[in-house]
This record gives structure tokens, C-alpha cells and sequence, in this order.
């Protein structure tokens, strides 16, 4: 939820405690109970959408995470792999570059880690038949790590998937907040109204639950 969408909620929230809290003041009024119950469901359904929201992306960062460690260990291969032909040949500074571990390429930052894996694809690439025949690298090894380079590279742009989910989550999240609305405005404060006068403190009490807090 957006921040006006959470102040919303906690007002109605604080609408809804409110009554709780003196239902023996509206418990007799037919209409008003059937208006209280109808707010209840619909904010036990909001906090639903909102969990349903939150956990999109809690399951999306999982996802990344996941896919990012299994990443690192496969550059490490081919890693190790370049830089046994970097002393090979005496390039220090390639077997320098390649020298990062597996705990120390998990480490990077996600853009730091997107440019260090494609430059292992890139060099590993460049030098894919001497790797092949004389260093024991097979051809799937890059290709997966390539694949699992894209799959991260979508994941980290929100893919459809989270995309789908996140996006009904927010519409019902809007729509249930549309519809406590139309009920405490069209409902429960006009039947809230009839104690301006016979009851001022509980009906100031009210309205002062009413106010959203920005």
C-alpha cells in the first residue's frame, strides 16, 4: 500500500476500535451493528490483499537471493577455470581479475555482481576452445550461467509473475478501501450523527477517529 492508502486504513482501523470499544452505546441499532460487522469483514479482507501484496515481494527477494548464490558458485568455476589459463600464459592482471571467490562475488551489490558475472561470460566466452580443450570447461557450464545471468537480470526488473500477483493484490486493496469508504460515509456516520446530541462525547470521540493522520 501507498502511504495515503495505509493512513486511510489506520483510520478506519481506529473507526473500527473505536466502536468495538463502546459497543454498548450503538449495539441496539439494528442497521448501525449490520454497517459495524459489513466494516469488520472488509478490513479483515484488506489485511489480507495487504499480506497477499507484501509477500510478492518478500517471495520475489527470496527468489533472488536464491538464484544469486547458485550464480556465484558456478562463476567461481569458470572463474578458477580463466585464471589457470591466465597463469598459464603469464597475465597476471587476467588472473588477478578472476580471482574473486564465491563468498566474495554472493558479497557484491546486484549491480556490482551483474558486471562482474557477464565480464566471467564475456573473457570465458573469448576463450571458450582453449577452456574447453585444455582446461576441462564444458559448454553447458557457460550456457547455464548465461541463462541464469537472464533469469536474474528479468527477476530484478519485477518479472510478470510478481507483476500479476502485486498488481491484484493492489487492485483489491483499492477496491476494498472504495467500499469502507461508501460505508462510513454513507452509512455509519450518518447513523453515528443521530449522538451530536444525545450523546456529544461519543460522537466527538468518533469523528476524532475519523481524521486520517497524515
Amino acid at each position: 500500500m501507498n502511504e495515503y492508502q495505509t493512513n486511510k486504513r489506520n483510520m478506519l482501523e481506529a473507526v473500527n476500535s473505536y466502536l468495538d470499544e463502546h459497543k454498548n452505546k450503538w449495539q441496539g441499532i439494528a442497521r448501525l451493528v449490520d454497517a459495524k460487522q459489513t466494516l469488520t469483514h472488509k478490513l479483515t479482507a484488506l489485511e489480507r490483499a495487504s499480506e497477499a501484496q507484501a509477500e510478492a515481494k518478500v517471495s520475489i527477494g527470496k527468489s533472488k537471493l536464491a538464484l544469486k548464490k547458485t550464480m556465484a558458485a558456478k562463476a567461481d568455476i569458470i572463474n578458477d577455470l580463466v585464471a589457470a589459463y591466465a597463469h598459464m600464459i603469464g597475465d597476471n592482471e587476467l588472473a588477478r581479475i578472476m580471482s574473486d571467490s564465491t563468498s566474495a562475488l554472493f558479497r557484491l551489490s546486484y549491480d556490482k555482481f551483474f558486471i562482474r558475472v557477464k565480464s566471467i561470460i564475456e573473457t570465458a566466452t573469448e576463450l571458450k576452445d582453449v577452456l574447453i580443450k585444455d582446461f576441462g570447461m564444458q559448454p553447458e557450464q557457460l550456457t547455464d550461467l548465461q541463462n541464469d545471468y537472464n533469469h536474474l537480470l528479468e527477476i530484478e526488473g519485477q518479472p510478470r509473475a510478481f507483476q500479476i500477483k502485486s498488481s491484484i493484490a493492489t487492485n483489491q486493496i483499492s477496491f476494498l478501501l472504495g467500499e469502507a469508504h461508501n460505508l462510513t460515509t454513507k452509512q455509519i456516520d450518518k447513523l453515528i450523527s443521530t449522538f451530536k446530541q444525545s450523546d456529544p462525547n461519543f460522537y466527538h470521540g468518533y469523528k476524532k477517529a475519523r481524521m486520517i493522520v497524515q
